[in-house]
């Protein structure tokens, strides 16, 4: 635990709004092909989340409350047979250095699958994502529309792009840091920015279907059809 001095003093509830403060927003990166949306995934969520808990000397563990598992067989529109799964978690975030300060949270996870091992899998995901969004009070974009979000909301507080070695292949999360971290440099209008075309495929693969008023190239456009 890398606890700073400040955080040292505070009581858990003020620790866990200091976290609040300094995770910032996500976009939805991650995409489902198959129904064709987008949704901020776990290693998302958790790649932030964890060091901003180590910096304020919190821990946070789940488990299953036990007698609440329910499931039950239901019949799919197509005429086949799904496993609904349903039971309640409970989260407790603790004070690292004073264990007796803790907050306890109980919540409810669902999901259903053909396979009840990974309707119970889905529903475990699923409810821990929602319920860290929740208690962290992340807000999620999938639009990248300036006047709606603000440009510091793409990005938390200091957050950089990470440092690639020649040849080191990205992962998705560091592929969308880079592009978000352009995005921010030319809204910020900084030395050194992309043009407004390239910043406007930028936006187009985050969103094909959005116009961004800070985009010179979508004013272009429509300066063009006028």
């Amino acid at each position: 635990m890398n606890l700073n001095n400040m955080s040292a003093n505070k009581n858990i509830h003020q620790r866990l709004q200091e976290v609040q403060r300094q995770i910032g927003s996500m976009l939805k990166t991650e995409r489902n092909s198959f129904q064709g949306y987008s949704y901020v995934g776990e290693y998302q969520i958790l790649s932030k989340l964890r060091p901003l808990l180590n910096e304020n000397g919190l821990t946070l563990t789940f488990d299953d409350i036990p007698g609440t598992f329910n499931f039950q067989e239901t019949d799919t529109k197509k005429g086949g047979k799904e496993w609904l799964v349903i039971y309640e978690k409970r989260a407790i975030l603790t004070k690292a250095d004073t264990p007796s300060e803790a907050i306890t949270f109980n919540f409810t996870a669902c999901a259903q699958n053909t396979d009840i091992a990974k309707a119970k899998g889905a529903a475990e995901t699923y409810g821990v994502k929602y319920f860290l969004m929740k208690l962290f009070l992340i807000p999620v974009s999938d639009n990248l529309d300036p006047d709606k979000f603000g440009e510091k909301d793409f990005l938390s507080p200091n957050q950089t792009p990470p440092a690639r070695e020649s040849g080191e292949k990205r992962s998705p999360t560091q592929n969308a840091n880079s592009q978000q971290a352009r995005i921010r440099k030319y809204l910020n209008q900084e030395p050194g920015a992309i043009s407004d075309e390239e910043f406007h495929k930028e936006h187009l693969q985050m969103n094909p279907t959005a116009k961004v008023k800070g985009c010179g190239y979508c004013q272009k456009l429509e300066r063009q059809k006028k």
